[in-house]
């Protein structure tokens, strides 16, 4: 096996509650390396801690200072290989591997956390290909195809099959940091015989059950995030109106606020919900974030960019009435926004750059010829300095609604009126000028005058 050039290394590491830092070394045996480098797993990004040169041939020594963090440690070797590994309070730990198959051939020598944590990355893999294999083939066959259907009914099995056998992996040392890691992954598995609705809320009653929220460790893990973001989704429906839309993720945060976990985890959760939500549009979700204690968590510290897009949250929300303006058109009329003879209008705000924009376009268009003769129009506005171009468009797409450009030059009192820091901005709003809704997309535009324009 000499010509194959295999590597096998030991890694010696101890991490004790007797002393207050974690020696760690490598015996990396007929390695041509000269580095090794140890990351550690911060949520979605990956902290370098420390790298190191040979001390003497294939021998490898780290230093974990005092207060080192336990979690998930990446260990790279060279420029290509690297694995995974747990640091938590066990007294040492030792691993072994091969250099043509880090991953694969690893094993714990001597590490219980670690022996669980490798033996559910092996199943997992083992699993994921079949699930991608079955996926791939799924996709290939029409739904209404016989094929499709048991090939679905397989997928569900190998799923449910990956479930149980965590399951059984972590039933025989639940305690386990690696154990609380796995139950983070698995997912509530689907109950037989309910609707879709149904379904969808059991999901949502389930979702968190197994996981130990307690355990602060898992603040670091990627896992948790995407777990996170996973039940966010569960709470979107491309049927709602903004509104309700708006309302649903509020659902969603006072769930994942009301959970019982670390206090850690819970501010973790927090965070990274208002600094999504913040740069979207939904401003009611974000305003609860930020205003809510959540039982005694300490109040949220703001970038000065965060501190400037909260103080206008609330300049253009809902009931409000908005700025009434005089702007020319693509005929070369001049039109106040009041004395558009619509009972409903859309005032959209434009790019011919922005990627949304040119891609709503069509279906804006249908909506557009759908609520016209019911009293609906649309004042879009153009906020390039183009004219040439914004004109060739607005002649080759045929636009029917009222088009007009407004130049983001710094000085329009209009868009700054409106706040439009980037497009697309739509505001729906009334005869009075009232906001009604403020859709995200012509989904939920669509469903709003479908809700308004019976």
């Amino acid at each position: 096996m000499g010509y194959l050039r295999l590597l096998t290394f030991t890694l010696f590491l101890i991490t004790s509650n007797l002393y207050s830092q974690v020696s760690v070394q490598i015996r990396v045996k007929q390695t041509n390396s000269k580095k090794v480098k140890l990351f550690l797993y911060l949520k979605s990004d990956i902290k370098l801690v420390d790298s190191t040169t040979q001390i003497s041939p294939w021998l490898f020594r780290f230093t974990l200072p005092a207060g080192y963090t336990q979690g998930i440690y990446k260990l790279a070797i060279g420029k290509s290989i690297n694995f995974d590994f747990i640091i938590t309070d066990e007294p040492q730990i030792s691993l072994e591997t091969v250099v043509f198959a880090a991953e694969d051939s690893l094993k714990s020598l001597e590490s219980k956390e670690n022996e669980i944590f490798i033996k559910y990355q092996s199943i997992r893999k083992k699993f994921k290909q079949q699930l991608w294999h079955l996926n791939s083939l799924i996709d290939y066959y029409p739904d209404s195809s016989v094929f499709s259907k048991i090939l679905y009914t397989e997928f569900l099995k190998v799923k449910t099959d990956l479930y149980w056998t965590s399951k059984r992996l972590v039933s025989e040392n639940p305690n386990l940091y690696a154990s609380h890691l796995i139950l983070l992954e698995l997912k509530p598995l689907p109950v037989n015989g309910l609707s879709m609705i149904e379904s969808k809320k059991n999901l949502i009653d389930n979702w968190w059950n197994e996981v130990n929220l307690n355990d602060a460790r898992l603040v670091n893990s990627p896992e948790l995030e995407l777990k996170l973001w996973e039940f966010i989704k569960l709470f979107f429906d491309e049927k709602f109106t903004k509104e309700q839309q708006d309302s649903s993720f509020i659902a969603a945060s006072k769930k994942v606020m009301n959970l019982n976990a670390d206090t850690c985890i819970k501010s973790s959760f927090r965070s990274i919900l208002f600094r999504n939500y913040i740069e979207t549009d939904y401003d009611a979700t974000t305003r609860y974030l930020f205003n809510d204690s959540f039982g005694g968590l300490q109040p949220m510290k703001l970038s000065p960019e965060e501190r400037t897009r909260f103080s206008i949250l609330g300049k253009n929300e809902i009931g409000s009435k908005v700025f009434d303006f005089k702007i020319k058109t693509f005929d070369g009329k001049d039109i106040k926004l009041s004395k558009v003879n619509a009972n409903y209008r859309l005032i959209f705000f434009w790019s011919m750059w922005c990627p949304h924009c040119t891609q709503m376009m069509p279906e804006l268009v249908k909506i557009y010829r759908k609520f016209k003769s019911k009293g609906f129009e649309i004042v879009a506005i153009c906020i390039d300095d183009e004219i040439d171009g914004w004109q060739k468009v607005i002649k080759e797409k045929k636009y029917k609604w009222i088009n007009a450009l407004e130049s983001d030059n710094g000085k329009s009192k209009i868009l700054s009126e409106y706040n439009v820091d980037g497009t697309p901005v739509l505001l729906l709003v009334d005869n009075s000028l009232k906001i009604i809704s403020r859709p995200s997309n012509v989904k939920q535009l669509e469903a709003k005058l479908n809700q308004i324009l019976k």
